[in-house]
């Protein structure tokens, strides 16, 4: 036993990454491709440079699938969208048949128009949609708003001759800060938790209206949590540009639950910033008690009760008299009365009492730079996607041809070209890219946050401490020796005092090889599926394993489907190859972190559902290492006490899941380059 204090002073909040996902990428002007080829093979399915890595949802316009970029193995959420007119129709017209059920669905083209809710009025709204003109403001606002605090727009790709768009935007790891199920269950955010997102949507809405846009469809899962603790707004196929200082419209969509109450009214227009802030209210209000303000079983009859119902709060859920008065100046109905923006980021229940640092207003975008973002809105389509392939085809200062694929971001880990795109996209915004940023203006807003990031880690950290403040057993591991085994029912978390542990992580496609083999019928999948060809890398496994190896030999022919290959295909996946020999530790295990002094290991477990959960990763000292066993039971009830620390351990566990993933897309690509492209590359 011993005491804590002495080294819970070197508590860390951000973990090192291996691949390079612990800090968040520079922002930078959006990138622009013409060309747009898909294609799969070994199991493994390309758009572009990017490797297919899963499915996660869809957007307000088209499906969103998480990839890992082949140049700086990062991931990104890459939007396909269809540009064909009907399918936009079809899609819209589905939507809207899903809200008229849910005053909680989005559906932008089903929203009252100029004379209020009526259905017939409804229907001719819909049909003066244009689809393709919301995609094109959408990515319009996004290549406007470079903001920590607003999911950025890493690649447009836009290929003339294909029938669909790709928006390539960095990936939030920890997703929605609550879903549009989570909110029909009455899932509910601690207030201390809530106001740290909402302090960050504030400062991503007011950005948005100094640079004159309207967002439009704030709900609470259109907020994105990352792992480094911020939240970003997303979904921009609702928002406008706002033409004057007033910024009036007479024309809504948006979800019904978090329309202002001047939008419903028959031939009223409307101030949109006015209506985001009450959006914004009808969040928090979501986030602290677990549902909408108001409620009805219409849609037609919410927007009654809205305009005529005083807003309540639930006499059983806690909340403080601060964030109530905040509240009910958000939702009044008058917008002429309503708390304005700037109002809303002064109130006292924004600092905590003083904990946390005022938020600064941004500066507000000039009339000039306003004028030349409407005016290259006003430009054909046609034109502006040849002046941006125009840009693509000019020549670079270093004397080479702006590359049509390449990484939006550099990585820390070793890129697969030479030459990749990511060096040019660290330098930041360029005149002919991000026409009206300042780059004073952005150089201010990264040293404000980097000021409220020192005053928000201290609170977090402050709130971890009561994790380590007490006696704690402390165990000591010989180098070699495992803290943890996969596989093995865990009881401890544990809190690294001195030395260093590594992570060892085993990709999916070789835990399914072992229990095929187990089973008998590990023959069955080649590594040409992308699979066990990663049993190679380094030293080989057993006998058994080689002999697998050989009778694969003899499978079928690859193939590939559809387009040609990633032009750096080949050498990426000779790279990740030699990466994964130096990672690795075992016959089927590969080094995926490393933890050191003031860093937790195990959170994973003790943030499960269940009361007793099999560890996913062998954690194993490298040196010799002292390390404090918390008890699984002692932390799940610290956690469900100090809803801070949990938040804290939730972001560490979203980075360790990345960084799986990052290492389950090596294996895959590594696997294509042992067994798959060789074979490609005879024929």
């Amino acid at each position: 036993m011993t005491a804590m204090g002495s080294v819970s002073s070197q508590l860390r909040l951000r973990q090192d990454s291996l691949f390079g996902l612990s800090g968040s990428p520079l922002l930078a002007p959006v990138r622009d491709s013409a060309r747009l080829r898909l294609c799969k093979v070994g199991g493994c399915t390309f758009v572009n440079q990017y490797l297919v890595v899963k499915y996660l949802g869809r957007g307000s316009s088209g499906r969103v699938f998480l990839c890992m970029c082949l140049d700086d193995h990062r991931l990104y959420a890459v939007k396909i969208v269809k540009k064909d007119p009907q399918s936009s129709s079809q899609r819209m017209a589905t939507a809207a048949a899903a809200r008229a059920a849910s005053p909680l669905s989005d559906a932008p083209g089903a929203s009252p128009g100029p004379a209020g809710p009526s259905p017939t009025n409804g229907r001719r709204q819909r049909a003066s949609r244009d689809p393709l003109a919301d995609l094109r403001r959408e990515v319009a606002v996004m290549r406007r708003a470079l903001h920590p605090n607003v999911v950025a727009l890493r690649e447009v790709v836009d290929d003339c001759a294909s029938n669909k768009m790709l928006l390539v935007m960095d990936y939030l790891e920890g997703g929605p800060v609550m879903t549009r199920e989570g909110l029909e269950r009455g899932h509910r955010i601690p207030e201390a938790v809530a106001r740290l997102y909402f302090r960050d949507m504030a400062k991503a809405l007011a950005y948005l209206h100094s640079q004159r846009v309207v967002h439009g469809d704030l709900k609470p899962e259109n907020a994105l949590m990352g792992a480094g603790g911020r939240v970003a707004l997303s979904d921009f196929g609702c928002s406008k540009l706002m033409a004057t200082e007033d910024g009036e419209f007479d024309r809504c969509n948006g979800t019904p639950a978090f329309l202002a109450p001047e939008m419903m009214k028959p031939h009223a227009r409307y101030r949109g910033r006015a209506a985001d802030v009450y959006a914004l209210g009808a969040c928090l209000y979501a986030f602290i008690f677990g549902s909408i303000p108001f409620k009805a079983d219409t849609v037609m009859r919410l927007f009654e009760v809205v305009q005529c119902t005083p807003v309540t709060f639930p006499r059983d859920i806690p909340a403080s008299e601060g964030l109530k008065a905040l509240l009910l100046g958000m939702l009044e109905k008058d917008p002429a009365q309503r708390l304005t923006l700037p109002q809303v980021m002064a109130h006292p229940w924004m600092t905590a009492g003083d904990g946390l640092l005022p938020l600064a207003q941004p500066q507000p975008s000039s009339p000039q730079c306003a004028q030349q973002q409407q005016l290259g809105e006003q430009r054909p389509e046609e034109q502006q996607r040849e002046e941006r392939q125009a840009a693509q085809a000019a020549p670079r200062a270093d004397g080479g041809a702006a590359s049509v694929e390449g990484a939006p971001n550099g990585g820390p880990v070793v890129a697969a070209t030479g030459g990749g795109a990511g060096g040019d996209w660290q330098q930041g915004p360029t005149e002919g890219d991000a026409a009206g940023v300042d780059a004073a203006a952005l150089e201010r807003l990264q040293q404000q946050e980097a000021e409220a990031e020192v005053q928000r880690d201290q609170l977090l950290r402050a709130s971890l401490l009561g994790l380590v403040a007490n006696d704690l057993p402390v165990h000591t591991f010989a180098a070699g020796e495992p803290l943890m085994l996969r596989g093995q029912h865990g009881a401890h978390m544990f809190y690294i005092i001195d030395g260093e542990v590594e992570v060892h992580y085993q990709p999916s496609a070789m835990q399914a090889a072992d229990v095929a083999a187990a089973t008998g019928s590990a023959a069955a999948t080649p590594p040409s599926a992308g699979r066990s060809a990663a049993w190679r890398w380094g030293s080989g496994g057993s006998a058994a394993e080689q002999g697998q190896q050989q009778q694969w030999q003899g499978a079928a022919q690859p193939s590939v489907e559809g387009e040609e290959l990633p032009a750096t295909l080949i050498e990426t996946a000779a790279c990740a190859c030699e990466l994964l020999s130096t990672l690795r530790r075992g016959p089927r295990e590969f080094l995926v972190a490393r933890r050191g002094p003031g860093d937790f290991v195990g959170e994973m477990e003790a943030l499960s559902g269940s009361a007793s959960r099999r560890h996913a990763s062998v954690v194993a000292a490298s040196s010799s290492v002292q390390a404090a066993a918390i008890p699984y039971a002692a932390a799940k009830a610290y956690l469900s006490r100090t809803p801070l620390a949990k938040q804290q351990l939730a972001q560490l566990m979203w980075l360790r899941q990345s960084e799986n993933i990052v290492l389950e897309g090596l294996a895959r690509l590594a696997a294509l380059g042992e067994e798959v492209l060789p074979r490609l590359l005879e024929e």
